[in-house]
Parts: C-alpha cells; sequence; structure tokens
C-alpha cells in the first residue's frame, strides 16, 4: 500500500507475486516504468476481494495527510486471508517534527504505541514491534535540532558515497540483530502483526 516509485515493490517480488497501490500519477509513471505491476488507487478503499492476500505492507504510509490511518489498518485487515500477515513502518518521535515532514505533506509522527493502538483496533494481533534506526538516532536527533535553528532551505541533501556505505552497514547489524531485540527508541517504527481469523 503506497508503493510510491516501486522500489520496494520490485524488492518483494522475489518472494511472491506482488500488488502495488500508489494513487500519485507521477510516482504511478515512474513504478509503470520499473515494471511495476500496480492499481491506481486510494489506501483508504482497495480494491480487492476479502482475504485475498498473504502479506500486506505498509512502509511509511500512514503518516501522509489524507490517508486515514483507521480506514487503510480496516482495509488491510479486510483483504488479509486469516493467519495473513500486516508488516507497517512509519515515522516516529512527535517531537522530532520537522520543516521535512512537511514537505513530505505528514500529517504527524507516531509514537509506537500510537500505531499499535491503530492496529489493535482494526483486529491486529501482534508478532513484534520496535523503533528502527536506532544507531542513527542520535545524529538524526542532530540533524533535526540544527535545522531549527538554521532554517536549511531544502530538507534533503547528499552524503559522501563513504559516509553513506558506513551508515548502511551501520544500520545492516542493527537488522541482524533485530531478530533477538526490541529496540526501545529510534527515529521509526517497525511492526509485524497477523489476522488472527
Amino acid at each position: 500500500i503506497g508503493c510510491g516509485t516501486g522500489g520496494m515493490t520490485k524488492y518483494l517480488e522475489k518472494f511472491g507475486t506482488v500488488i502495488g497501490i500508489e494513487s500519485n500519477p507521477v510516482v504511478i509513471k515512474l513504478s509503470r516504468r520499473r515494471g511495476v505491476l500496480l492499481r491506481n488507487a486510494s489506501a483508504n478503499n482497495l480494491p480487492f476481494d476479502d482475504q485475498s492476500f498473504d502479506l500486506v505492507t505498509i512502509f511509511d504510509v500512514l503518516y501522509h495527510k489524507g490517508v486515514n490511518e483507521k480506514e487503510v489498518l480496516s482495509e488491510a485487515y479486510r483483504v488479509l486471508k486469516p493467519g495473513g500477515r500486516l508488516l507497517v513502518t512509519d515515522c516516529a518521535v512527535p517531537w522530532l517534527w520537522s520543516e521535512h515532514d512537511k514537505h513530505m505533506d505528514a500529517k504527524w509522527r507516531f509514537t509506537k504505541g500510537q500505531l499499535t493502538g491503530f492496529m489493535r483496533a482494526a483486529g491486529f494481533s501482534f508478532r513484534k514491534s520496535s523503533y528502527i534506526f536506532v544507531s542513527t538516532f542520535p545524529l538524526f536527533v542532530a540533524s533535526r535540532l540544527f535545522s531549527r535553528i538554521s532554517k536549511p532551505r531544502q530538507s534533503v541533501s547528499s552524503v559522501h558515497p563513504l559516509i553513506n556505505r558506513l551508515l548502511l552497514y551501520i544500520i545492516s547489524l542493527e537488522a541482524r540483530l533485530f531478530a533477538y531485540v526490541s529496540y526501545p527508541f529510534g527515529s521509526s517504527v517497525i511492526i509485524l502483526a497477523y489476522k488472527a481469523r
């Protein structure tokens, strides 16, 4: 749900048939160029029959304006088969709200408790919930606090390739440990839930 330009959708194809949902006409064109199988539809009203899918993913979508998290999660529940899984990531830590979030057309940042509460209300049971991007969290906080003072003209800038590789390596180590621990803080939250009935 909210496949954007289709990068993650293409990655997930190694696990099975994947159908992306997107409503932004610009990114739909980019997804189609990548060969992504997608439907032009709203996340709030999925164009699928009940119990159609084994897995639904919602990556950094629920925090956007125009997305009703209760409706989206209810729709995800509806289209999942019994025992089907829902994997959600989204932006966390409300006090780190910034101009970047505004540029991304976001309405807010979640706490883990808020997001699990919305999912529980939709009927989901939980396998695991955690914050993520723990190792880069101090840099993230420093960057957000600095941007409040400096008021940069743009909210995203390039990072030197070596620094980028180092940060990706650190995040990959964090991801490996994730199988054994849940992190108490981070700039995003991840939740794996399932439809019990």
